[in-house]
């Protein structure tokens, strides 16, 4: 079996945006490219695919303000302008919600916290997919 997390990469790469809808209900963005294998990979993992979504939406709401203290950081360390730092913020809003916790790591890796600021928050420690 193929992860969730694999299947919606892959749809992701090729131009299509998975999220959940009210009732378990899947949306895929654009609908009108989704293909006939696609829409049979969804409707063969869809009860995955369902918890997925569930597990890194209550992820992502946890972490949000995390993600984008270090998104700043990132914006800090190139000098970013204001409108540079309203995009970046819009930017990780606009991500999937299954990818704001591979944002964030990858935020926390390039652009660490200060000490002072480590000890000022705890860190959120969301594992995807895990709950």
């Amino acid at each position: 079996m193929t992860s969730p997390q694999s299947i919606l990469h892959a749809l992701w790469a090729q131009g299509l945006t998975v999220e959940l809808g009210e009732g378990g209900r899947l949306l895929v963005s654009p609908a009108s490219s989704l293909q006939d294998d696609q829409r049979a990979i969804l409707r063969a993992n869809k009860p995955e695919i369902v918890r997925f979504l569930e597990d890194c939406q209550a992820q992502a709401e946890a972490i949000h303000a995390e993600l984008i203290r270090a998104a700043m950081r990132a914006c800090d360390t190139w000098g970013d302008s204001p409108e540079r730092r309203e995009e970046m913020r819009q930017d990780c809003l606009k991500a999937p919600v299954w990818q704001r916790l591979e944002l964030l790591a990858y935020f926390r890796e390039k652009y660490p916290a200060r000490a002072s600021e480590a000890r000022e928050r705890q860190p959120a420690t969301a594992t995807m997919g895990s709950k």
